[in-house]
C-alpha cells in the first residue's frame, strides 16, 4: 500500500462517511425529497417511512425496546444539552442536584457550569488513576435533591469504560435518572439501554462512519417514563422534545452506519484490538517512561493512550506538520490552550514528580489509506501534540507533556531527553510515518545512541 500525503490523523474527531452510507443517503436528496411529517401525500409517507427504518435500526444497535424512544438531533453536543437541560427544567421542583464525573466531554462538563449557575448544584465526582470512577464515590455524592446521574460511557481520550451497568443499578435503586453520554461507545462496543439501567443516552452520527450533522437521545417510555423539556419550540416534533425538520438524508444516514456497526462490531473489535495491543507492546517495550494512561482492559479496543516523560509538543509539531495532520487537543476542546483535563484528573504517573499528560491511539474500521491536515499551538508550562492515525491502522496517537513547574524553554529548543525515544525507536513503515519522518523529529543535538532498538 502506497501511502498517500500528507497523512490525515485526527481521526478520532471524525471518520469518513462509508460508502454504503452515502449510497443510502443519495436518494433522499433529489427523488426521495418529502417531508417525513407531511402525512397527507406519498412524498411524506415515504420520508416518514425512511426515517422510522433508521430509528428502528439505531434501536437494535443500542438494545432499545420501542424504537420511538429515539430523538433524531444535530448531533452529540445537542443531544447531552437536551438531556442535562431537559431534565433539569423537567425536575426542578424535585430537586436541585446533578451527579456527574471529573473526566465528561466539554459539551456534558459546560452544560453542568451552566445550570450551575441557575441555581443546580453540581458534584464532579473524580477518578481513579485508571480513569475509572469508583461507584461507591457516586453512591457518596447522592442526596435527597439529586434528579440526575450523568456519566459518559468510554472516555474519548482514554477510551475507559466505566461499569454503566452498576451504576445503571444504583440510579435504579434511589430512584434517580440516568444518563450516559455514549458517542464515543455505540457501535463500537456493546450498549444495551434495558439491560445497563439507562434512561437517556447520547450518540452521534459521524464517530460511526455516518454523516456529519445528525444524533439522537434516546429518551425512556417506560420504567421510569422520562419526560424532558425542549431546548426550543416549534411544530413539537420529534415527541415535542425537538421541533423542526428533520434532515431525511442525515437520518437514513446514520440508520445505514448503525446497521454496519452492529453487524461488523465483534470482528472489528477484535482486529482493532490486535492492532491496538500490538503498538502498544512496541512502544511500552521500547520508550523508557512511558505510561499506559486509562484501564488496561476496561477500555475501546481501538484506543491507545500513552504518556511520555519530557516530551515538548511544539518541537514535535514542527518536525511533522509538513507530512502529517496534527492538533494539540481534541476537538472538543481545540479553541481553548488549557492542558487536558482528563489526563490531569489521572493524577501523575508512576515515579512521575508532575501530573502528567497522554498519547492516544485510537483504531478505526477500514484500513484503506492516509490523509492529512492539522494545526499546532505552542504552551509555557504545558505542551501537547495528537497525533491520530487514520482510518487504517490507529486513529490517533497523541503526544503530550505537562511541564509543571519547569520553566519554558521556548527559544532554547526542547528539554535534551524530550526526542530520546524518537531516536531509539523503529517503528515499521506499515504503522505510518516512515522511519525517515520519526527521525526528523529528533534534533543534531539528540544524538542516538549506537545500536538503535525496534
Amino acid at each position: 500500500m502506497t501511502l498517500k500525503f500528507p497523512i490525515f490523523m485526527d481521526a478520532q474527531s471524525t471518520t469518513p462517511a462509508d460508502p454504503r452510507v452515502v449510497e443510502a443517503m443519495l436518494p433522499y436528496f433529489t427523488e426521495r425529497f418529502g417531508h417525513p411529517a407531511s402525512r397527507n401525500h406519498p412524498f411524506g409517507w415515504e420520508a416518514e417511512s425512511a426515517v422510522d427504518g433508521a430509528r428502528e435500526r439505531l434501536a437494535r444497535l443500542i438494545g432499545a425496546r420501542d424504537p420511538k424512544e429515539l430523538v433524531f438531533t444535530s448531533g452529540g453536543t445537542e443531544s447531552i444539552n437536551l438531556a442535562l437541560k431537559g431534565v433539569a427544567e423537567m425536575y426542578r421542583e424535585k430537586g436541585t442536584h446533578i451527579v456527574t464525573t471529573a473526566i465528561e466531554q466539554r459539551a456534558g462538563m459546560d452544560v453542568c457550569k451552566r445550570v450551575e449557575r441557575q441555581g443546580f448544584t453540581v458534584s464532579y465526582v473524580p477518578v481513579q488513576a485508571d480513569g475509572l470512577v469508583d461507584v461507591e464515590a457516586i453512591r457518596a455524592a447522592l442526596s435527597d435533591k439529586t434528579i440526575l446521574i450523568s456519566v459518559m460511557f468510554a472516555n474519548n481520550e482514554i477510551g475507559t469504560i466505566q461499569n454503566i451497568a452498576t451504576i445503571g443499578r444504583l440510579a435504579k435503586d434511589r430512584g434517580i435518572l440516568f444518563h450516559t453520554d455514549a458517542t464515543q461507545a455505540v457501535g463500537k462496543v456493546p450498549v444495551d439501554v434495558e439491560a445497563m439501567g439507562i434512561d437517556l443516552l447520547s450518540c452521534t452520527a459521524h464517530l460511526i462512519y455516518g454523516p456529519k450533522g445528525v444524533g439522537a437521545l434516546y429518551v425512556r417510555r417506560k420504567g421510569p417514563r422520562v419526560r424532558l423539556a425542549p431546548l426550543f419550540d416549534g411544530g413539537g416534533h420529534e415527541r415535542g422534545m425537538r421541533s423542526g425538520t428533520l434532515p431525511v438524508p442525515l437520518v437514513v444516514g446514520f440508520g445505514r452506519a448503525a446497521e454496519i456497526c452492529r453487524e461488523v462490531m465483534p470482528e472489528e473489535g477484535a482486529r482493532l484490538k490486535g492492532l491496538r495491543d500490538r503498538l502498544q507492546d512496541l512502544i511500552l517495550s521500547s520508550v523508557d517512561e512511558a505510561y499506559l494512561n486509562g484501564h488496561p482492559e476496561r477500555r475501546l479496543p481501538h484506543n491507545l493512550n500513552i504518556s511520555f516523560a519530557y516530551v515538548e509538543g511544539e518541537s514535535v509539531l514542527m518536525g511533522l506538520n509538513k507530512e502529517t495532520a496534527l492538533s494539540s487537543g481534541s476537538a472538543c476542546t481545540s479553541s481553548t490552550l488549557e492542558p487536558s483535563y482528563v489526563i490531569g484528573a489521572l493524577g501523575p504517573a508512576p515515579s512521575w514528580p508532575t501530573p502528567r499528560s497522554g498519547s492516544a491511539c485510537t483504531g478505526s474500521r477500514r484500513p484503506r489509506k492516509w490523509s492529512t491536515s492539522g494545526s499546532a499551538r505552542s504552551r509555557s508550562s504545558s505542551d501537547s501534540v495528537t497525533c491520530r492515525l487514520s482510518t487504517n491502522w490507529l486513529k490517533r496517537v497523541s503526544i503530550s507533556n505537562r511541564l509543571s513547574g519547569k520553566p519554558s524553554r521556548r527559544g532554547r529548543g526542547p528539554w535534551p531527553t524530550a526526542t530520546r525515544w524518537l531516536t531509539t525507536t523503529t517503528i515499521p513503515a506499515t504503522w505510518g510515518p516512515s522511519p525517515r519522518t520519526l527521525r526528523a523529529w529528533a534534533p543534531a543535538w539528540s544524538a542516538p545512541p549506537s545500536a538503535a532498538t525496534s
